[in-house]
């Protein structure tokens, strides 16, 4: 376990040398890590067969129904790939509140557990318990830190005395138990081999397992660090009438979440989003997972609700049928029908919304259960969309983070801007990762171009990262200057240290080519990262209240344009705002009383851009001064 103080440290320095982004895991947490106290344990429970937990309900982490003990192990929807349906139990080397289990401890320990509630094997008939079988599907690494090679992932079965006696679940490895982290325990899609794929494991519960109060433990083995050594499971089930060869399940499943998208962010400004309304278009693509070795047939439904009211805004899909129908054991994306802004959105309020997918399918209960176990647990899926103030490529969570060791290294993303607006804040997510990056001074960054003689430098502005109350949260940060924008912007950071910052990156979402890196004198798109960094700009309204009270007209006229000296509207107005091209703000104030004129003969010749307060409407209009 000497790679944890050694080979990251040679590691950031030959990134560093070939001006790449370095990137490093981060803390999957069940609990906003403020919780800083131990979780209580669940209370006791007995359970009859069948045992089933593809997670897909869970929320954040296991179910207190079904598993004793697992509160530090969290439940993600991302972190897995091709994961048999939506959700996975992740286990590596932090609790429940994100933090680390021992931040001193280099050697290999127990870090996580998942321990299942009592089973009452007796209750099982006794010519049949000879097929109790237990399955389970697992993945090492996915988009979290590979094991180690002396890690290791474990499952232990409780004897009738109580004791933990640990079960066979290496196919390969002959004189090892469990299964061994390393290079060679990855799996990949022979289809994309990019991508990783899930192994199942079923192994049969012998007759001295045959008790009341029989419970299974999954156990991982690493560094107790942080979020190193990740193991993920999915798709648990036990269940008696199975054999060696019972790996198919007569399940359709939603395997990942709704992805919408507008101009390619997850998020947009709700005032942008209806200013594009007609001409902005998307699709709400989903994943699904036939676990089934026949051809199964389906339909699906697509659905967009106001979050706030529950009000149905539109149906998107009404019983589409999958086409090509769904073949055995194939997964593959759906899409639904298009959908404009124009369809859902009648103003430029925050809009919230509710994504909601189902399927139609012949699953039905897990075999041999009365209730609850129902294989059309996993057939619907919810996502809830804000659009509010600021652009986003990425979903909100951070699988990994990307950052610079340089000391003077910056860092930015490049946005495209729908409507014109001012900027006024800069959000930026930091994850909590040890030691933190807490207190530390760098400087937000605000460029229109990109040239190595910083002409196109907007501002450049001191901040501190403050505490945070878990791993997604985004720190704010108000700009000192305000800046009417258009087009094209660049916003990140410049750093103040040559220690790893680390920036929350989204791995689900690949905008890597909008991100660019200057380790000195010369700016150079990223190349080898993939992903989209969590800096986002942030649009407000910089105008205070007025006592203007008129009707606003549906479009501003200023005249004479061009202008040598004054610029006269055609509507009386509060305070206004100029800025030049780049965005920056070069003259701003309050009209007098009935003045519909502004002096501009202390600008420089070049165009401009007006924006006016009219009752409770921002009226711009360009202009040229000459």
């Amino acid at each position: 376990m000497t790679k944890r103080l050694l080979l990251p440290v040679l590691y950031f320095l030959s990134l560093t040398v070939q001006g790449q982004l370095i990137e490093r895991p981060v803390t999957h947490q069940s609990k906003p890590w403020k919780t800083l106290q131990r979780p209580a344990e669940n209370p006791d429970r007995t359970l009859t067969l069948p045992f089933w937990d593809d997670f897909s309900t869970a929320n954040g982490e296991p179910s207190p129904l079904l598993w004793k003990y697992g509160v530090h192990v969290a439940i993600s929807g991302t972190v897995g790939q091709n994961a048999p349906s939506l959700n996975v139990a992740l286990f590596n080397g932090i609790d429940s509140a994100g933090l680390p289990y021992n931040i001193d401890d280099n050697a290999v320990n127990p870090v996580d557990s998942l321990v299942s509630q009592k089973i009452d094997l007796t209750q099982v008939p006794v010519n049949r318990q000879n097929s109790i079988f237990m399955s389970f599907f697992w993945q090492a690494n996915g988009l979290g830190e590979t094991p180690d090679n002396d890690d290791m992932l474990s499952l232990f079965f409780m004897d009738r005395e109580g004791n933990w006696v640990q079960q066979d679940i290496n196919d390969e490895q002959i004189r090892e138990a469990s299964l061994v982290g390393g290079p060679d325990i990855l799996r990949f899609d022979p289809n994309d081999p990019t991508r990783q794929i899930f192994t199942q494991k079923i192994l049969q519960v012998d007759e001295s397992f045959i008790h009341e109060d029989f419970r299974f433990m999954f156990r991982s083995f690493g560094s107790q660090q942080g979020p190193f050594d990740s193991w993920l499971i999915d798709y648990v089930y036990l269940n008696y009438a199975r054999s060696a060869n019972d790996l198919v399940y007569e399940d359709r499943a939603f395997a990942t979440g709704n992805r919408l998208t507008f101009g390619g962010y997850h998020s947009i400004p709700s005032e942008h989003l209806f200013n594009n309304r007609a001409t902005l278009s998307s699709e709400v693509v989903m994943e699904i997972n036939n676990l089934d070795d026949e051809l199964q047939p389906l339909n699906y439904w697509v659905e967009l609700y106001d979050q706030r009211t529950g009000d149905l805004l539109v149906q998107v899909n009404d019983e589409s049928e999958v086409i090509p129908t769904l073949l055995a054991n194939e997964r593959k994306d759906i899409f639904s029908n298009s959908i404009t802004p124009d369809s859902f959105i009648s103003s430029t309020d925050t809009l919230e919304i509710l994504v909601r997918s189902y399927l139609e399918t012949d699953d039905e209960l897990v075999p041999n259960a009365i209730d609850f176990y129902d294989f059309r647990a996993n057939d619907t899926i919810y996502n809830s969309l804000k659009f509010e103030r600021y652009y986003a490529y990425d979903d909100g969570t951070a699988e990994f983070a990307a950052g610079l060791n340089v000391d003077g290294g910056r860092l930015v993303v490049k946005y495209g801007i729908l409507s014109l607006d001012t900027l006024t804040h800069v959000d930026i997510n930091f994850p909590v990762l040890f030691p933190d990056s807490n207190r530390e001074i760098m400087q937000v960054l605000v460029l229109s171009d990109l040239t190595d003689n910083d002409d196109g430098l907007l501002l450049e502005q001191d901040f501190a990262i403050l505490p945070r109350d878990s791993s997604n949260q985004f720190t704010r940060i108000a700009l000192k200057e305000q800046f009417i924008l258009e087009d094209s912007i660049y916003i990140g950071i410049q750093q103040s240290t040559s220690d790893f910052v680390p920036i929350g990156l989204d791995k689900n979402n690949d905008n890597g080519n909008k991100i660019f890196l200057n380790l000195g004198e010369t700016w150079q798109r990223n190349s080898g990262v993939k992903g989209s960094l969590m800096i986002r700009p942030v649009f407000g309204e910089p105008f205070a209240p007025t006592n203007v009270e008129e009707q606003t007209p549906t479009a501003l006229t200023v005249y004479p344009n061009p202008t040598d000296d004054m610029l006269n509207l055609d509507v009386r107005f509060g305070q206004y705002q100029i800025a030049d091209l780049s965005g920056k703000i070069v003259l701003s104030g309050n009209a007098a009383p009935g003045e519909q004129q502004i002096d501009v003969r202390d600008l420089e010749s070049g165009i401009y851009v007006l924006r006016v307060q009219v009752g409770t409407e921002i009226l711009t209009r360009k202009f040229v001064r000459r």
